[in-house]
């Protein structure tokens, strides 16, 4: 079991490499199950940006300023959440966050390439909440 839409965050390859290492496994007839974000998640227009300062909290505990930016790569149907952490002695890190979304077909093809010979994709199963739609999210079943 994979959950919380990691699959999506990882690139090609290591994505190629863990189904490998996940098929190779799993016994015959053995079952991966996994969500992706799919092509429902709706793309926003534009890019976007904002900053914020920080006495303390998730990415340091002392003060910093945190400047975000989220942009998208229409063909690749990849997001990026950029998070430039500055802290006040001006020690700077920065996070990125990739997230692909994904078809049916798209995920299927890749399971089925990774020598999966049956691949359900299932619609609807979380209920909605504030950081996604519950068609947003497919789980997938492959079995070896």
């Amino acid at each position: 079991i994979l959950i919380f839409t990691d699959f999506c965050t990882l690139p090609p390859d290591d994505q190629a490499m863990l189904l490998k290492n996940i098929h190779n496994a799993l016994k015959p007839g053995g079952k991966f199950v996994f969500d992706v974000v799919n092509t429902n998640f709706a793309e926003p227009g534009e890019e976007k940006s904002s900053w914020a300062a920080h006495q303390g909290g998730f990415w340091r505990n002392g003060p910093h300023l945190l400047l975000t930016n989220t942009y998208y790569y229409s063909t690749e149907k990849v997001s990026l959440d950029q998070f430039t952490v500055i802290e006040e002695s001006g020690d700077t890190q920065i996070y990125r966050f990739y997230t692909k979304r994904y078809s049916d077909s798209e995920i299927s093809s890749q399971l089925v390439t990774a020598g999966f010979g049956s691949v359900n994709c299932h619609h609807g199963i979380l209920p909605d909440s504030e950081l996604y739609r519950s068609s947003d999210i497919t789980f997938c079943v492959a079995v070896k």
